[in-house]
């Protein structure tokens, strides 16, 4: 006699497979260029739920704020630039992924700085306002990661 083998499930299998699957994507050279897609999509997402859906309150209360927010633009001048970029990231040009690159590490700096001034300086108005760069810092990270992955993959095969 001869028993059947049923098979299983086993969510360790699965799940395994689902983590093997994802690595790839995040370390695979091939997919380099949409991950920094990407995450320029997450870091305008994130300002326009953070600025108009949330209705976070931005304000600069005084010179060096404004200087560190770029007179109140650097909201608008990151998406737009990050807006201008996606199509020449898609289209895998060295131009555009260097532009990805210099933007998120001017963006990053730009809000590491106002994140110090703002624990530095402590009054009650930043505290409704510290989250918001926190995350935007934190958005810029993929970008400057992937961008720079990116434009080294396409600076070696030219």
């Amino acid at each position: 006699m001869t028993k059947s083998k049923n098979r299983v499930f086993c969510p360790y299998v699965v799940l395994k497979s689902i983590i093997r699957n994802i690595r790839v994507i995040f370390t695979s050279s091939a997919y380099h260029h949409i991950m920094l897609i990407t995450a320029l999509a997450v870091s305008i997402g994130i300002i326009f739920i953070a600025l108009d859906i949330l209705e976070f309150p931005f304000i600069s209360y005084d010179s060096f704020c404004s200087i560190i927010c770029l007179g109140g633009t650097r909201h608008t001048v990151g998406v737009l630039s990050a807006l201008f970029l996606i199509p020449l990231c898609a289209a895998k040009k060295r131009f555009g992924f260097l532009g990805a690159l210099l933007l998120g590490i001017s963006l990053f700096l730009l809000c590491a700085v106002h994140i110090a001034y703002m624990l530095i300086m402590r009054t009650y108005r930043f505290e409704e306002q510290i989250h918001g760069p926190i995350i935007w810092a934190l958005a810029q990270l993929p970008v400057i990661i992937y961008g720079y992955k990116s434009f080294m993959e396409v600076k070696k095969n030219e």
